[in-house]
């Protein structure tokens, strides 16, 4: 029987396990006919029907508390790095980010997630 597809490989990302202990990467490829702005608007449209990806670390006196009021951000990128965008989390900021790669061959969406939320 066939393995299915993964949204990204290893071999596609060309990324190093050791970048992204705690986060949660992912992949996906977009149809070239959507405008970076459409391509915006539909991660805008997945972050609001899933608030958990606003999640942020609000530390509390007792102990630290997820809230969902953060600003992923959302950055165009005409390269494909994957590496370079892997980061540490501002974990009172934001638990997620996202890229939209415009490379003028390709579209395509990287996000990053801290497991915390994955």
């Amino acid at each position: 029987m066939a393995q299915p597809k993964r949204r990204w490989s290893k071999a596609r990302t060309g990324l190093r396990r050791s970048t992204w202990k705690l986060d949660a990467p992912g992949f996906v490829e977009c149809d070239s006919k959507f405008s970076v702005d459409e391509i915006r608007d539909a991660i805008l449209a997945l972050i609001e029907k899933h608030p958990v990806l606003k999640g942020r670390i609000l530390e509390k006196p007792d102990m630290p508390i997820i809230v969902c009021d953060g600003v992923p951000s959302i950055e165009v990128v005409n390269h494909s790095d994957y590496d370079s965008l892997i980061k540490p989390f501002d974990l009172e900021k934001s638990l997620s980010r996202f890229y939209i790669i415009d490379t003028g061959d390709e579209k395509a969406i990287f996000y990053d997630v801290h497991h915390i939320i994955s």
